[in-house]
């Protein structure tokens, strides 16, 4: 390849859209032979400093058989600025089925509206992505159920499944993979007790995956891609983002940590330090969305702090009842000793109504 010819890296973003036939691509070249490049590719500088081919990965191939300079143009502004360049070049473009373009809009929107936070400003919200790639936004919450699924995401982006083929089928792998944890979980030899099954699925859908368990009991059941348990003493580790490599498909490696997703059920006269932790973790960026589960305790400083953030609550009806764990007899159920609340952090108070509102009341603070 001649000097000339600018190499640019692939960001990640990039290959979110599906590989063109073999055909068209032949036909761009030959195009791209007879008459130039007639649409210059795209590159985006990103925070690490690194220029970056944001779009043009086909022409740029093209340039590169031909052995000629590819003409790119630059992006400037922030990653939301990328984000909605993507969506907005690449979605109306194609001719993607509504279900690719859903895809691609889940994986680009990392934020719910009225999330706070340092990296706010650096991301899509559900919304605002489903309007850029003319989809419904009930297709792209669907979609975020198993985007962190890059096979399920792939097959869905080549055409091979549906939105809804591919949710089913995360969900099935979802509850096999939990009733596998509280199995296990059940055969050994200390007493304990787990959240029941049915609650952990609907917090499964409502988060769109559970990444970490930062209150985990000793035989780790909540289906997280990790955990934090009494001994770890997830107050005192340094952060409670997802650990280097683990990152929403389509985004390149990296060693940085990423924002998770969390599952907390703390111990409950530690509640407000769990509380606390959270909420630091979520203004560093270091947590885009929580599912947290407390005693609901009207006037605590935990549950105080959580509404002036306007997070919406469920307040559950009746005492909730948790399943037999390791040591209890299978037959048996513990019940709480009082009244509890789920707190969705970071999360629409709507998508905690889908989830929970025949189980319990939605309450959200209004500011005027």
């Amino acid at each position: 390849m001649p000097a000339s010819v600018i190499a640019l890296p692939l960001h990640g973003l990039a290959l979110l859209l599906p590989e063109i036939p073999a055909a068209e691509f032949e036909a761009l070249a030959r195009s791209i032979a007879e008459s130039g490049q007639q649409v210059p590719a795209t590159s985006w500088v990103a925070d690490d400093g690194v220029e970056y081919l944001i779009d043009g990965r086909h022409r740029a191939r093209a340039c590169e058989r031909l052995g000629i300079p590819l003409v790119v143009e630059r992006l400037e502004g922030d990653e939301a600025a990328a984000r909605a360049f993507i969506l907005a070049t690449n979605v109306t473009r194609r001719h993607l089925a509504p279900s690719q373009r859903a895809v691609v809009a889940a994986a680009l929107a990392t934020r719910h509206r009225g999330e706070r936070g340092t990296r706010a400003h650096l991301s899509l919200t559900q919304e605002q992505a489903a309007s850029a790639a003319g989809v419904s936004v009930r297709l792209v919450r669907a979609a975020r159920a198993f985007v962190d699924d890059a096979d399920l995401t792939r097959a869905v982006l080549d055409g091979t499944l549906t939105v809804a083929e591919a949710t089913r089928q995360s969900r099935g792998d979802q509850k096999r993979d939990t009733a596998e944890r509280l199995s296990a979980a059940r055969t050994s030899a200390t007493d304990e007790w787990l959240t029941p099954l049915w609650l952990i699925e609907r917090v499964q859908r409502a988060l769109g995956g559970i990444d970490g368990d930062v209150a985990a009991e000793p035989g780790r059941s909540i289906p997280a891609r990790w955990h934090l348990t009494a001994e770890d003493d997830a107050l005192s580790v340094d952060s409670w983002a997802n650990p280097p490599g683990r990152r929403t498909v389509g985004v390149v490696a990296s060693n940085e940590c990423s924002p998770s997703r969390l599952w907390m059920n703390p111990p409950w006269d530690k509640a407000h330090l769990f509380v606390r932790r959270l909420l630091r973790e979520v203004d560093a960026g270091r947590v885009s969305h929580a599912v947290v589960l407390l005693p609901a305790r009207l006037g605590a400083e935990y549950v105080t702090a959580l509404t002036e953030r306007g997070y919406p609550r469920v307040e559950l009806t009746g005492r909730l009842r948790f399943e037999p764990g390791r040591g209890a007899a299978p037959t048996s159920r513990g019940e709480a000793p009082f009244s509890s609340m789920l707190v969705g952090v970071g999360i629409e108070a709507s998508v905690m109504y889908d989830g929970f509102h025949d189980v319990g009341v939605v309450v959200q603070a209004v500011h005027p």
